[in-house]
């Protein structure tokens, strides 16, 4: 994933943190702040076509 991709992703993941505090759904909050400490972290994300293409070679 380029790094435009990266930050769409990140501010998207940001986005849901604030919904999810506004509407005091904290397992949803949670999950979105992991999310953003692993893209903060680096973490490697795969694209959906690298994701169909990984699931063509194990069938």
């Amino acid at each position: 994933m380029d790094s435009s991709d990266l930050e769409v992703v990140n501010v998207l993941v940001f986005q849901q943190l604030l919904e999810s505090v506004e509407s005091e759904s904290w397992d949803e909050a949670a999950m979105a702040l992991y999310k953003l400490y692993d893209i903060e972290a680096g973490q490697d994300f795969l694209d959906q076509d690298d994701v169909d293409d990984q699931q063509l070679l194990a069938a």
